[in-house]
């Protein structure tokens, strides 16, 4: 049986410093909420890492993920920030 998707959350933070870790690839720090999107029969959901769904505070963005998905089921993993 797999995983069912749904009950994933945002990977956490390590504890290493990124001069520690080998071959490291580093994204920007963003500001904002860690969320993970599952899109999947013209739905969206934003979880974020205690698994509350922030899509009805975000419907602009859950609209957009929804029209945009080319693909069924899909997660992508980012962030809600007002930065550029």
């Amino acid at each position: 049986m797999q995983p069912d998707p749904r009950s994933w959350r945002p990977q956490a933070f390590g504890r290493r410093k990124p001069k520690d870790l080998r071959d490291a690839i580093v994204e920007p720090a963003w500001s904002g909420v860690r969320v993970l999107a599952h899109v999947a029969g013209g739905r969206a959901r934003l979880v974020d890492v205690d698994g509350g769904d922030l899509g009805g505070y975000h419907p602009e963005i859950v609209g957009e993920l929804v029209a945009g998905a080319l693909a069924e089921p899909l997660v992508v993993d980012g962030y809600l920030t007002a930065q550029a």
